[in-house]
């Protein structure tokens, strides 16, 4: 497989690289190697840092190059939260919008790009500080489905990178729900509801301030499903459903390992549908 001239393309758009590393779920270290190419491409990368670029139209690096201050980014971020809320978007995105309005998430400079273009949002103008301004980018729409389809999470459990539950995690794999080829994202985000990791402790798999979206339908988990387990006393606990009967359910989870929960103590249990990476 050929590589992807990453300095190069970073400059085109514009985009940092650490970015591109929360993006493929890869630290900055990995992203230099793939660069002077001590490290190759699979697949599945390729095709998302691809799509990751084709997300800048031509001509656009410039402006979203000052993306990478992290000053403008908290400028420019809450102000676009909280148009989007307006706008009426706060059903899909209302706990992410929200967490930015507040200071309590961050957006990328990919993530901004993304929202404004496919809400038709002047960047330029939004980056002046005189608020929101509708207009649409240039380029086509086929960048856009590109990059969305790349925010599917990958085939397979959502533990395969982890050191959790190795051998139950391949047996159940198969089991594991994906969505159908023309399923779009915004259909899918309108069915979900957000919800923020607040800390590191799913670490490998899910990151401080990633978003993962739950399951709005009543679905049934299934075992080897990643599922948002609500306790009482309003905390929750997010991992791998490995087993359950009449009076306890197993969540395998990467920090903490196999917790036992006792069914009296759940009060929800659902499947997470997708993430935004």
């Amino acid at each position: 497989m050929s590589g992807i001239d990453l300095e190069f393309e970073f400059e085109r758009t514009g985009l940092p690289r650490t970015a591109l590393a929360a993006f493929l779920g890869l630290d900055n270290a990995l992203i230099s190697r793939l660069s002077d190419g001590r490290r190759s491409w699979k697949p599945h990368e390729y095709k998302r840092a691809r799509s990751f670029f084709d997300l800048v139209p031509q001509g656009s690096g410039p402006l979203v190059k000052r993306l990478r201050r992290r000053d403008t980014r908290q400028l420019i971020g809450p102000t676009l939260a909280e148009a989007l809320i307006n706008l009426g978007h706060r059903a899909a995105f209302g706990i992410l919008f929200r967490a930015v309005s507040e200071g309590a998430a961050e957006l990328r400079a990919d993530q901004i790009v993304a929202l404004c273009r496919k809400f038709n949002i002047d960047l330029a103008h939004l980056m002046t500080g005189r608020g929101i301004r509708m207009g649409a980018w240039p380029g086509d729409e086929l960048t856009l489905i590109n990059y969305e389809e790349a925010c599917r999470r990958d085939e397979g459990n959502a533990f395969a990178n982890s050191d959790v539950g190795g051998d139950r995690k391949r047996s159940r794999r198969a089991k594991v729900a994906k969505f159908a080829d023309r399923e779009s994202l915004a259909d899918r985000i309108t069915a979900c509801e957000p919800f923020i990791v607040m800390d590191d402790e799913l670490e490998p798999r899910y990151r401080r301030g990633e978003t993962i979206y739950i399951d709005g339908s009543a679905r049934e988990c299934r075992y080897g499903d990643d599922v948002v387990m609500s306790r009482d006393g309003g905390d929750a606990v997010i991992g791998m459903l490995s087993a359950a009967d009449s009076e306890t359910v197993l969540i395998e989870t990467p920090s903490r390992g196999r917790i036992s929960v006792p069914v009296a103590e759940i009060v929800s249990m659902r499947r997470i549908s997708f993430t935004e990476r």
